[in-house]
Parts: structure tokens; C-alpha cells; sequence
């Protein structure tokens, strides 16, 4: 696997170098960067990929993960305040899901949780309106949204912190002893559909 980032990265390099105008050269750089753990030259090619389409809150949400990743933690909530400010809109279901997705995993750098909610509730997910509302300290609500369908792997363990709000122990022994039972398999069957995104193997330390 090692092997077929490093390959990947060094393709994306030959792209970006003969077509550097090209923006998905840049992007698809640094997730095969970060995929190898380069995160420095991650960072750097996400920032040549926003420079290109500044308008892009993918571009940003990939920029602010590699920071994150990084450590460089000043630098992430820059990144992640200017996103809040340009994407203020709970309407643009294009940015939504990323928002909600930014705000369950990085909740200390959210400002308006209403809006988030909004855009939660906009973007048809049940179980991210559920973190969503976990994270705002509406436990009730969040219970209700994540109901008895099965959430993400990844919001396990938010479903199991709602129950033992609400006292519900049993439930949230049962959640927590299904994530001891997976772990540490998780990254690897959470998607069997797809490889393991570097940025799905952040989520999941941050909450885990």
C-alpha cells in the first residue's frame, strides 16, 4: 500500500510539474503526500490547489486536515475561521455536509452551532444532525436523530457518550463494547467499499 501511495505521489508530482494551472493535480498531490505521511509537502500542494480555485471549501477542508495532521494548530484554525466565514450559508448543500463534518470532528473551533444544525438538518444526514446536536449539549435531540439505524462507525462512539448522558447505560456498554470488538480493525473495515482515506483515519483518532 506503502508502495502504491508513494507511486501515486510521484505521478501527481510529474502531473502538477508539466500542468501546474491544473488544480486536481495539486489536490490529488497532497492527499497521496499525506497518504505517506509527507505532510509538509501535503500542506504545501493543498495550498497551491486553493490558490488555483479559492472558492473551493473542499480545497480548505483538505488544507486545514493536513495542518491538523501537522500540528500546526494556529495555522489549522486560520484556515478553519476563514472557512466558517466564507461558506456561512446552510442552504449551500454543496458545502454543508463538509461544514457538519468540520464541526462534529473539530467542535472547539465551531462559533454557531445553529447554523451547523441548519445545515445538518439541510443536508438529509440523521446521524451527523445527531453529533451535531450531541456536540451543541441537546443529548435529547441527538438520541432521537441517531434512533435505531446505524450510524457511521466513526459516530459510535458520540452515539455511546448521547446514551450515557441520558443515562441510558446499557445502551451505551453495548455501543462501547461493539467498538472494543472492532477495534483495532476499524480503519481498515469501516469502508470495505473503498481504501481508507488519510483524512477518514484523522476523524477517527480525533473521536476515538
Amino acid at each position: 500500500r506503502m508502495r502504491d501511495w508513494s507511486a501515486a505521489a510521484a505521478a501527481y508530482t510529474r502531473a502538477a510539474d508539466l500542468s501546474p494551472e491544473t488544480v486536481s493535480n495539486w489536490s490529488r498531490l497532497g492527499h497521496m503526500l499525506a497518504e505517506v505521511g509527507r505532510l509538509p509537502d501535503a500542506v504545501t500542494a493543498f495550498e497551491k490547489a486553493l490558490a488555483l480555485n479559492p472558492d473551493s471549501i473542499q480545497n480548505r477542508v483538505d488544507l486545514a486536515c493536513a495542518q491538523f495532521a501537522l500540528e500546526d494548530k494556529p495555522a489549522f484554525r486560520r484556515t478553519v475561521r476563514e472557512i466558517h466565514e466564507d461558506f456561512n450559508s446552510p442552504t449551500d448543500l454543496l458545502a454543508s455536509p463538509m461544514l457538519v463534518w468540520l464541526g462534529v470532528v473539530f467542535p472547539k473551533e465551531v462559533r454557531d452551532w445553529g447554523f451547523l444544525k441548519e445545515a445538518a438538518a439541510r443536508a438529509g444526514q440523521r446521524e451527523y444532525l445527531g453529533a451535531v446536536l450531541f456536540r451543541a449539549g441537546d443529548y435529547t435531540g441527538a438520541a432521537a436523530s441517531f434512533g435505531a439505524g446505524d450510524a457511521p462507525p466513526w459516530l459510535w462512539p458520540i452515539h455511546a457518550m448521547t446514551c450515557q448522558r441520558l443515562g441510558n447505560s446499557d445502551q451505551a456498554n453495548r455501543l462501547l463494547e461493539k467498538i472494543r470488538q472492532v477495534m483495532p480493525g476499524l480503519i481498515k473495515t469501516m469502508w470495505p467499499d473503498r481504501p481508507i482515506h488519510w483524512t477518514d483515519r484523522l476523524a477517527v483518532k480525533v473521536l476515538l
